[in-house]
């Protein structure tokens, strides 16, 4: 009985994706602090349209963030922003 499912190309499909996923893993962790929070900041934060309303994505080169960019850089000077309004506070207390 053929199964209508191709079990082979199935298994290496996900295991293409899984190594996506852990190399992506690997280039966000070598990333600085501040841009991990860009990044973070970007995802949880951004409500335009990525098609033309935000140039978060069309500013990867090769899958690197352009971080002098306009909405990169607009992240990234908010996260730095952040990390400092922080390591302020935590001198305070």
């Amino acid at each position: 009985m053929s199964h209508p499912v191709n079990f082979d190309q199935k298994i290496a499909d996900l295991e293409a994706e899984l190594l996506e996923v852990r190399e992506a893993k690997e280039a966000f962790g070598a990333l600085s602090d501040d841009r991990q929070l860009a990044i973070s900041l970007h995802e949880i934060l951004c409500h335009w349209n990525h098609t033309d309303g935000c140039s978060w994505h069309y500013e990867m080169d090769n899958g690197k963030h352009r971080w002098d960019n306009q909405a990169h850089s607009s992240y990234l000077k908010k996260a730095q922003a952040m990390i400092k309004q922080l390591k302020i506070y935590r001198s305070r207390i």
